[in-house]
């Protein structure tokens, strides 16, 4: 999980972590390509809260380490952030605030979809 802000960190991680093992990393470029070094992970959760940085170049910096990997993006909905997040290879695009039990299921599915994939 790659997080904007601590709060997010820690809701994603209230939801998350029962039930799978979870990185979560602030976005700086070098701490994301060390996630992807030792072991690809199963699927990137990308918040885009409060990070200041621009959504292209998040989404740019995930798919520079792996073009394979589910994307989730977890956003305020803006249309254009919606699209532009689809467009620079995200697999699914989440509307802030979440609701837990949606999420999880659109995490299985991403995994379980990867999974026949690969």
């Amino acid at each position: 999980m790659i997080y904007g802000d601590p709060e997010s960190r820690w809701a994603l991680n209230q939801v998350l972590v029962p039930a799978y093992d979870v990185v979560a990393v602030p976005y700086f470029p070098a701490v994301i390509a060390g996630v992807f070094a030792p072991t690809k992970p199963d699927l990137v959760v990308l918040d885009i809260g409060l990070t200041g940085e621009p959504l292209q170049d998040l989404c740019r910096q995930v798919r520079k380490q792996s073009k394979d990997v589910p994307l989730l993006v977890l956003g305020a909905g803006e249309p254009a952030d919606r699209i532009l997040s689809f467009d620079l290879g995200a697999d699914d695009y989440i509307t802030k605030p979440i609701d837990a039990t949606e999420f999880l299921a659109r995490v299985r599915t991403r995994l379980r979809w990867w999974t026949r994939q690969g």
